[in-house]
């Protein structure tokens, strides 16, 4: 019976054995994310456009295990991050704005509408945030 005995790995085995277990827990991380991203980036007045936009793509470069979580409507980011007061014109010249507008029940025409703004959902860094944590990971979020 032998008293000891040794194991030996080569910087290549180490290297893709990490590589896999990394790629692995982002691939986790990222599809949290993104799951819970859904289910924040809805609400009353959402058509779930951006909620089915949201997807996460893990990749790998040499011994880097990269992941993002996107949205991928024009106006994602105005959801998320807010916006100001501004006012709302038509694209083209003689042609009024027109769209459904909830209080009064029925379509409304206007020739320019004052939007009060709104604030943001935050539906990506929250869920980030959230989800960096419980993983124990150092979460940094820039806007």
């Amino acid at each position: 019976m032998a008293d000891s005995f040794e194991v030996r790995l080569n910087s290549f085995d180490i290297r893709r054995l990490s590589v896999r277990f990394a790629t692995k827990k982002v691939e986790q991380v990222t599809k949290d994310i993104a799951i819970l991203a859904r289910l924040e980036s809805r609400g009353p007045y959402s058509t779930g456009r951006t909620a089915a936009s949201i997807h996460s793509v893990v990749w790998v470069a040499g011994s880097t295990v990269r992941g993002t979580v996107r949205a991928g409507t024009p106006y994602a980011h105005i959801a998320h991050s807010g916006a100001s007061p501004h006012i709302i014109t038509p694209r083209g010249t003689g042609y009024p704005l027109q769209f459904y507008w909830r209080k009064v029940g029925r379509v409304v025409r206007f020739p320019y509408v004052h939007h009060p703004g709104q604030p943001g959902k935050h539906f990506l860094t929250g869920p980030a945030e959230r989800v960096g944590r419980r993983n124990r990971f150092i979460v940094v979020t820039y806007e």
